[in-house]
């Protein structure tokens, strides 16, 4: 395994001095040697150059299997610049390629190109996707409906949805017929390829989804940036597409119409990638009266923290309480009769709402959180490990809906505290100036909803663990 990891470093280091035309007789004579009767060699060489050269080839009209013919070409031309002393070992070069070639068409490939590491769907109508870690190589699939999920080399997955037609070409690369799919891509140095048709959509360190049908193309990029052009425009007038945008193509026009937002809830592929985070909404599972131990509150101006109560949310007036979901709960609770009510309080009281959770090898980069709330009377403002998060609304004594932002930025590796600033401002009395009550209750209610990505693992058909 070593010494083949240096001959993959050696093919490397000479196809980059070939394209840069920095190649010399020695270059070429190394590079026969390490081909020759070695089909792993040619293997990683063929699908290392077509990372280099799939866009040029699609100029001249070559399909990616035809890529070794087009550097062939380019390595006669460079004999040609070396002189006539070189050209006896670059017939021996072709030669060794056109039987490697006949090697790579003829005979069934054994290496993977693709590992499908997850699968749901129903077998009636998938029957040949029934096992886990089965191999994908270069040729057309078809997936009827469900999803599935393929570990390509060198930590890069793509989920794909049914109906669908694609091939898997090579490690770095896939080809999309019609469908659905979603790519994750954890080194941003390898330009995971994305191949339609018409288009080239070239993975620059990110997340995104792609949806093709026969009249459109639709990208939506959920972090990092894509590169997408069509196939006959040149590298420099590719457009860069960056995290939470997303673009919409007319195959037939070739019209481009970039969008105000990405929506990655649009795409099953994506969210079939993502896992849960552990996130505590208030008062779940738990009965009127009782502590909510996931939650600390601290009162500005005192020292003391304590954990809020979930009080009964009335029966005209406020969004009803949900056991499984998320409750009102407030610091200032009192039994009244057979339930619980919360207490007035001074106003200009600022309740300090906290929790954490944990996150471990996961991309903190792919990480987001809904977050539905009620606040009376009112949040001022949200922390996330101290950095102040954008907020919509206020939530201010409404009481029939929840009010919404989400969280995508400030996480970190390890402990997360989430903080939420709860206001008194006696709202009443804002919306009638007659009232002369300087106390009122306050209270607060959230439901938390988060995915992130998990790190891909080591090796193709793993998962990653998250703690």
């Amino acid at each position: 395994m070593f010494l083949l990891i240096n001959d993959h470093r050696e093919i490397k280091a000479i196809v980059d001095k070939i394209i840069s035309n920095l190649a010399d007789d020695q270059d070429f004579k190394k590079l026969n040697l390490l081909l020759t009767d070695n089909y792993q060699n040619v293997q990683y060489y063929l699908s290392y150059v077509d990372v280099h050269t799939a866009l040029r080839v699609d100029q001249v009209n070559l399909k990616p299997y035809q890529v070794d013919h087009y550097v062939h070409q380019e390595h006669s031309a460079k004999t040609n610049r070396l002189g006539d002393k070189n050209l006896l070992v670059m017939s021996l070069l072709v030669a060794s390629f056109m039987v490697a070639f006949s090697l790579f068409v003829l005979i069934p490939r054994h290496d993977p190109v693709a590992v499908i590491s997850k699968r749901e769907f129903n077998e009636l109508s998938n029957p040949e996707w029934t096992q886990l870690n089965a191999v994908l190589r270069n040729t057309t699939y078809r997936l009827n409906e469900g999803l599935i999920t393929l570990n390509f080399s060198r930590k890069t997955s793509v989920t794909i949805k049914g109906p669908c037609e694609f091939i898997p070409r090579g490690p770095l690369a896939i080809e999309l017929v019609y469908g659905e799919l979603s790519t994750y891509v954890q080194d941003p140095d390898l330009q995971f390829k994305v191949l339609t048709k018409d288009h080239n959509i070239i993975d620059l360190g990110t997340a995104f989804g792609v949806k093709l049908d026969q009249n459109r193309l639709t990208m939506h990029v959920f972090s990092g940036k894509v590169a997408i052009a069509p196939k006959e425009i040149d590298l420099t007038r590719m457009d860069i597409i960056s995290t939470k945008n997303a673009v919409d193509i007319s195959l037939k026009t070739l019209e481009m119409r970039h969008l105000n937002s990405s929506a990655a809830e649009l795409f099953d592929t994506w969210q079939a990638q993502l896992i849960t985070i552990p996130l505590p909404s208030t008062g779940t599972n738990l009965q009127p009266g009782e502590q909510d131990t996931a939650w600390q509150v601290q009162r500005v101006g005192e020292t003391s923290i304590r954990h809020p109560i979930v009080f009964n949310s009335g029966v005209t007036d406020r969004f009803p309480n949900d056991v499984k979901t998320s409750q009102f709960v407030s610091l200032d609770v009192h039994e009244k009769g057979n339930k619980f009510a919360h207490s007035s309080v001074d106003n200009e009281t600022m309740d300090i709402y906290s929790c954490s959770f944990e996150l471990h090898d996961v991309d903190l980069n792919t990480a987001s959180i809904n977050v539905h709330y009620i606040a009376d009377d009112c949040l001022e403002k949200v922390l996330l490990n101290g950095k102040e998060i954008p907020i919509n609304g206020s939530g201010r004594v409404n009481y029939s809906r929840f009010s919404s932002f989400v969280i995508d930025q400030h996480f970190l590796e390890g402990t997360n505290k989430l903080e939420f600033f709860i206001g008194n401002e006696n709202a009443g009395k804002l919306h009638n100036p007659d009232i002369k009550s300087e106390r009122s209750p306050m209270s607060f209610r959230v439901l938390l909803n988060g995915k992130v990505r998990p790190l891909m693992p080591e090796n193709p058909g793993k998962t990653a663990k998250h703690r």
